[in-house]
């Protein structure tokens, strides 16, 4: 059926078709091998589709990497991550808990790359405190899984007063699914490192994690941010 199509478009266009393995060439016999179309042509270029902004977001369940014109701005698009990070997460902060394997699980509200996770921590000591963190995502509630992502940081606290510890991910290392819940899972070896937690469950997404434990009434104070896939102008 694909060959098929190639075959239309090319007759179609007037212009010599050749089929090589995998790739097709229009207006070429000898098609790039990395491609799987190339068209080839020094008096015509090619015509993606053209749709109004009401159109193009209208589009049911675009995929990374679809291209359009789109004809009110008069500008090419593509869907696929934005630039401009979108946050959520739970700020609340009632106490410093001492606990070295702190976690807590959220439920995604869009996807995207995810790109921060911060967490509220307290300094439990009378000094600095320099404590260096090993931190995991994983998908689905809990760390029964193979994790998404583990990364180490150093984490230093000057004082008493809770403080927003940022974990920074490699560009698309983790990508979300809007609706699905996911798991950080934090591990370290002082516990005058502690993470700031609220009871009364005030998020809803989720649930705080004492290793594989889930305490359902207790939430971390955490924060994350992420790119949101959508529709970006690509000029």
């Amino acid at each position: 059926m694909k060959h098929y199509l190639y075959c239309l478009l090319g007759l179609s266009l007037g212009a010599p078709l050749a089929a090589h393995a995998q790739s097709v060439g229009i207006g070429t016999t000898a098609p790039a091998s990395s491609a799987a179309l190339e068209v080839s042509s020094t008096s015509k270029g090619l015509l993606l589709p053209r749709l109004s902004t009401a159109q193009m977001n209208a589009l049911a369940a675009p995929v990374p990497g679809l291209l359009i014109y789109n004809t009110t701005l008069n500008k090419f698009y593509g869907y696929g991550l934005g630039t401009s990070p979108s946050s959520f997460g739970q700020p609340v902060q009632n106490i410093g808990l001492a606990s070295i394997t702190p976690g807590q699980s959220f439920t995604a509200p869009a996807s995207g790359g995810l790109s921060e996770i911060g967490v509220y921590f307290s300094n439990g000591s009378s000094s600095t405190l320099v404590e260096t963190v090993t931190w995991s995502v994983y998908a689905g509630a809990g760390t029964a899984s193979v994790p998404l992502l583990t990364q180490t940081q150093e984490v230093i606290l000057l004082g008493s007063s809770p403080r927003l510890v940022t974990f920074t991910l490699p560009a698309n290392s983790v990508m979300l699914t809007a609706g699905q819940q996911y798991t950080v899972a934090l591990q370290y070896a002082n516990a005058a490192l502690q993470p700031m937690i609220a009871g009364a469950n005030p998020y809803a997404g989720g649930t705080f994690y004492s290793g594989a434990t889930p305490s359902a009434a207790l939430d971390l104070a955490f924060t994350v941010s992420y790119l949101p896939l959508q529709w970006v102008p690509l000029h």
